[in-house]
């Protein structure tokens, strides 16, 4: 499954999955979803493009539990569903204050309507 291709909503990147690790094409493997993400914001600080919704399936499946080859723990659970979004929300958002404070990013708002 890819969670980004280069050229497609202006991705720098191209990330996949395979039974062994996440693939970021010509540069690195890793062995987890959240080790993936790490590597995917060392990309942003470089001034690549990587989509946000790369980066969302990513954190969605680290919470679930999932590994290369193995499925995902939560995939057909509906509470499972649900706690995946909450805390893939949870984590951007903590993610996206960490890029903030590295100054990759303009900090987020406080207020989620703006």
């Amino acid at each position: 499954m890819a969670y980004a291709r280069w050229n497609c909503d202006g991705s720098d990147v191209y990330v996949y999955e395979t039974d062994a690790a996440y693939v970021c094409e010509d540069c690195c493997e890793q062995p987890t979803p959240r080790a993936m993400v790490a590597h995917l914001f060392a990309h942003r600080r470089k001034g690549d493009s990587v989509p946000g919704e790369a980066v969302d399936r990513l954190l969605n499946e680290a919470h679930a539990g999932h590994r290369p080859g193995k499925g995902c723990k939560c995939r057909n659970c509906r509470r499972g569903e649900e706690l995946a979004t909450e805390l893939g929300a949870r984590l951007r958002a903590q993610a996206l204050a960490q890029l903030a404070a590295d100054r990759v990013i303009s900090a987020p708002s406080a207020n989620p309507s703006d």
